[in-house]
C-alpha cells in the first residue's frame, strides 16, 4: 500500500524531471510546456535569490577589504562592461527563436547548424572586442577614467580593467549554451548551473580576500565562478545530453548565420530602445530637478520593480514555449496561454501595487531612513507603471516568441522617443513623478495600445473551453 505521503514525493520528483520528454499529443505537450515553463521560472527566480544573497555577503566584505576608492573603482568597471551586453548584437536571442523553431518541427539538423553558426559568428565578435581592447589598452588613462588618486588604486585600475574584459569576452560564445538551454525549454537547468556560478564565484571571493590579493584577483575570482559553471553546463549539455548540438565548424553555414542575425537585429534594436527610454529617468531628474532628487526617485522605483521583476522571470519561458507551439501549428494553445499571462501580469501587478501603495512609505522610512519621503504621487506613478510593466512583459515575451519583432521595433523606438520627451515635459511641470508619467503614458499610447488592436485583429476568438 502507497501512503500518501509517498505518492506526494513521487509526484513532486516525476514534476521535477529532467530528461527530455517527447509528448505523444497535444494534450500531454501543452501540460509539458506548462511544467517546463513553472518550473523555470521557479528555478530561476531562486536562481535570482542565491545571487541576491552572495551580493549581500560580498559587497560588505569587498568594500571593507579594498575601501572606498577601489570598491568604487570596481563598480564603476562593471557598469561600463555591463553597457557592452549588446555587443553581441542579438545572436543570442535570434539564436533562442531558432532553436525553438527548428524543436517544434524536431529538426535536428537545423539546430545544430544555428548553434554551430551562431557560436562561431560569437567568438569572431569576441575577438575583435579583444584585439580592439588590445590596441586601445596602452593609450587610456584609466586611473583618470575612473577617477582614483591613491598609487594602489592607480596602479591596479588597468590590469583590473583587463581582467573583467578579458572575462566579458570568454563569456560572450559561452552565452550560447543558456540560449539553447532555453531553447528547449530546459532554463531550470541552466538556473541551476547559473545558482552554483555564483556560489563557487563566493567561495573564490572570500579565498581571495583571505590571502590579501589586489583588485585584479578579486575580479578573477568573481567572474572564474560563473564562467566555470557555465563551461561545465556546456560539457554536460554537449557532450551527454545532445553531442549532436556541439558546435563545429563544418556544421556552420552563412546561410544559418545570416537567419539567427537577422532575427537577433531586431532584439538589438529592442535592447537599445529600453535601455535608452527606461535607463534615462535618473539622468532626467539630475538635470531638471538636481542630483538629490535622484534617490527620491530611486529608492522607491525598487520596490515598485518587485512584480515587474517576478513576472518577468516567470514569463520569460513561455518565450520558446510559444515559438516551439506555432512551430507545430499549435497556435490555439499559444494564444490561450498568452490569455492567461496577461490575466496573471495584471493580477500580480495590480495586487503588488496596491500593497506597496499602503505601506509603502513606512516600508521606506524603516529600509533607508526618513531621509527619502517619496509623495503619495510618486508612489500612485509607480505603482500604475509597474502594473502597465508587467503586461507589457506578457505581450513581448508572446510576440517574441511568435515572431513579430519588426512591429515590435517600430513601435519601441516611438515609445522611447516619446518617453524621453515626455518625461522632460512632465518633470518640468510636475517635479519628480513627472519622469514616471510620462514613462506611463508613452508606454500605453505607443505599446500595450496599438499592440492589443493589433492581436484582437491578428488572431481569432478561441472558445476558452478548448484545450489550452
Amino acid at each position: 500500500m502507497v501512503t500518501r505521503p509517498a505518492k506526494t514525493v513521487k509526484r513532486w520528483v516525476r514534476y521535477l524531471r529532467v530528461e527530455t520528454v517527447e509528448a505523444p499529443d497535444a494534450f500531454s505537450r501543452s501540460r509539458e510546456r506548462y511544467r517546463r515553463a513553472g518550473l523555470s521560472g521557479v528555478t530561476g527566480i531562486a536562481a535570482r535569490g542565491i545571487q541576491i544573497v552572495t551580493s549581500l555577503v560580498t559587497v560588505p566584505l569587498t568594500l571593507h577589504y579594498l575601501g572606498a576608492e577601489r570598491y568604487g573603482m570596481w563598480m564603476a568597471m562593471s557598469s561600463l562592461v555591463a553597457m557592452l551586453g549588446f555587443a553581441d548584437l542579438g545572436i543570442g536571442n535570434g539564436l533562442l527563436n531558432a532553436i525553438s523553431d527548428a524543436h517544434g518541427r524536431e529538426d535536428r539538423g537545423d539546430a545544430a547548424r544555428y548553434v554551430s553558426s551562431a557560436f562561431f559568428s560569437l567568438i569572431g565578435i569576441s575577438l575583435v572586442a579583444l584585439v580592439t581592447f588590445g590596441i586601445v589598452y596602452a593609450f587610456v588613462p584609466w586611473a583618470k577614467v575612473f577617477n582614483v588618486t591613491t598609487p594602489l588604486a592607480v596602479a591596479e585600475s588597468g590590469p583590473a580593467v583587463a581582467v573583467l574584459m578579458l572575462g566579458f569576452v570568454l563569456g560572450m560564445p559561452l552565452g550560447v549554451i543558456s540560449r539553447v538551454r532555453a531553447g528547449y525549454q530546459e532554463a531550470f537547468i541552466d538556473s541551476a548551473w547559473t545558482a552554483a556560478g555564483n556560489l563557487l564565484g563566493l567561495a573564490l571571493v572570500l579565498l581571495s580576500v583571505a590571502a590579501h590579493v589586489g583588485l585584479p584577483w578579486l575580479v578573477l575570482a568573481m567572474s572564474a565562478g560563473p564562467l566555470m559553471a557555465t563551461a561545465l553546463n556546456g560539457a554536460e549539455l554537449f557532450w551527454r545530453r545532445s553531442p549532436w548540438l556541439r558546435p563545429r565548424w563544418s556544421g556552420a553555414s552563412r546561410a544559418a548565420a545570416y537567419a539567427v542575425l537577422g532575427t537577433g537585429v531586431y532584439f538589438f534594436v529592442l535592447q537599445i530602445a529600453g535601455a535608452v527610454a527606461f535607463q534615462s529617468d535618473s539622468l532626467v531628474i539630475a538635470q531638471v530637478v538636481g542630483p538629490a532628487a535622484v534617490a527620491q526617485y530611486a529608492i522607491p522605483m525598487k520596490l515598485f520593480m518587485l512584480a515587474p521583476t517576478v513576472i518577468g522571470f516567470l514569463l520569460a519561458p513561455l518565450w520558446p514555449a510559444y515559438a516551439e507551439a506555432v512551430s507545430r501549428g499549435d497556435t490555439t494553445w499559444a494564444v490561450v496561454a498568452f490569455r492567461r499571462s496577461v490575466r496573471m501580469a495584471l493580477l500580480a501587478g495590480t495586487a503588488t501595487s496596491i500593497v506597496l501603495l499602503l505601506v509603502g512609505k513606512p516600508l521606506i522610512r524603516l529600509w533607508v531612513g526618513s531621509s527619502i519621503q517619496p509623495s503619495t504621487g510618486l508612489l500612485v506613478a509607480a505603482g500604475v507603471w509597474a502594473v502597465l510593466t508587467c503586461i507589457s512583459a506578457a505581450y513581448a515575451v508572446f510576440l517574441n516568441g511568435v515572431g513579430v519583432l519588426r512591429l515590435q521595433v517600430v513601435l519601441a523606438v516611438l515609445m522611447m522617443i516619446a518617453n524621453l520627451a515626455l518625461s522632460i515635459a512632465f518633470t518640468i511641470r510636475i517635479g519628480v513623478p513627472g519622469v514616471i508619467w510620462g514613462s506611463v503614458v508613452a508606454q500605453a499610447a505607443f505599446v500595450l495600445l496599438p499592440l492589443t488592436v493589433y492581436l484582437a485583429r491578428s488572431f481569432p476568438r478561441l472558445d476558452s473551453g478548448q484545450p489550452g
